[in-house]
């Protein structure tokens, strides 16, 4: 009998006060590897923001570096300057230059420039590569190349109608013009 009673006393004690400490015990235990997983993100995070924070640098950097490259509005003549004296110095006779309008993008305006020039093949290909070499951005399209023959010589000149496109970045007061004027058509 005295065996039961003490069986008896054992199971209340373990159900009435150890069991409740094991079951503390496990909810502390699960709120630790909580807290531990929810520190080893954060530490994760914050180990991706300072490899975030120095790739922003870099592409900040490099964005400044682009953007030295367009030409700012009142650097256009110096940029048609270039281009003829590239083709110039290339060999070649300029028959037409002509800016066209602006064409306004999201953050830059696009500076068409419609260029006829005449020549032989070496100095097409030295002009084109001189425009590749300007410390501008000028990017080359639509070409066309027609050939003639001219007199008194065997020797084919050829005649090329290319679109060189420059751009230049937007200024704050145009980038808010250009905004104004989207949020115009969009409400009517």
């Amino acid at each position: 009998m005295y065996i039961f009673i003490l069986i008896f006393i054992g199971f209340a004690a373990y159900f009435l006060l150890i069991k409740g400490v094991c079951e503390q015990i496990s909810n502390a235990e699960a709120q630790q590897q909580n807290l531990l997983n929810e520190f080893q993100d954060k530490d994760s995070k914050l180990r991706n923001l300072q490899q975030y924070q120095a790739q922003v640098l870099q592409m900040e950097a490099q964005f400044n570096q682009q953007l030295e490259q367009l030409p700012k509005e009142t650097e256009i003549p110096d940029l048609v300057e270039d281009i003829n004296m590239a083709g110039v110095s290339s060999g070649l006779e300029f028959k037409d230059i002509k800016l066209q309008p602006e064409v306004k993008q999201e953050v830059f305006i696009e500076q068409p420039i419609d260029i006829t020039v005449e020549g032989n093949y070496h100095s097409l290909g030295g002009f084109v590569s001189a425009i590749a070499a300007l410390p501008r951005i000028v990017t080359l399209h639509d070409f066309k190349i027609d050939t003639s023959i001219a007199k008194g010589t065997e020797v084919p000149k050829l005649s090329m109608n290319i679109k060189a496109k420059t751009y230049r970045y937007m200024s704050e007061s145009e980038n808010k013009a250009n905004q104004d004027d989207k949020e115009n058509r969009y409400s009517e």
